[in-house]
């Protein structure tokens, strides 16, 4: 089983821990869904997805190869801003979702199910190999990543990165990550 960078303050704090897409991932808290639910809805919360599948799209190709493999406008995007898409099918359906962030000019992550990173993979390199200017590389190993989500992300994000404020359960493994921000 695959364990995420913030696994040992996950068990620390008492977490209950499943296997989910191969991975030991915190399911609930001692205080409960309920009392976790609530926080976030009032706050805001702190989510480790680490498990998730993260391509980084980059190079004058990046948006021809985002344009050819996503549902949604790429180019809309400006620098720090995210866009949920879908990665279709052949017939039109979805292979998968994902979150688009534009991290710059001409670079991307694209943030893709766990579940469906290997085959996301698989549908992407040819792809990606007819534009000889795209360059597209799997960052999910070297890009620890967690989601803030609530009525104050951004004071989530910034707990993460002052651990001493944080109150959400897997913000102090934090500290030693690199940031980046993003909104929709």
């Amino acid at each position: 089983m695959r364990r995420t960078p913030l696994y040992g303050r996950h068990l620390a704090l008492g977490a209950k821990v499943v296997e989910f897409g191969g991975w030991d991932m915190p399911v609930q808290y001692p205080g409960g869904i309920l009392e976790e639910h609530l926080a976030t809805r009032r706050d805001a919360g702190l989510f480790d997805v680490c498990h998730m599948g993260r391509f980084r799209v980059r190079g004058r190709g990046a948006l021809g190869l985002l344009e050819l493999a996503l549902s949604n406008n790429a180019a809309a995007l400006k620098a720090g801003r995210a866009q949920y898409t879908m990665i279709p099918d052949e017939q039109g359906g979805a292979r998968d979702d994902a979150y688009l962030y534009c991290l710059g000019e001409a670079d991307y992550l694209l943030v893709v199910n766990a579940a469906n990173r290997a085959a996301d993979w698989d549908y992407l390199r040819p792809l990606a190999a007819r534009l000889p200017d795209a360059e597209l590389s799997d960052a999910s190993e070297g890009w620890p990543c967690s989601r803030c989500r609530g009525r104050s992300p951004p004071a989530c994000s910034r707990s993460c990165w002052a651990p001493a404020r944080c109150r959400r359960p897997a913000a102090t493994a934090c500290e030693r990550l690199p940031r980046w921000e993003a909104r929709p």
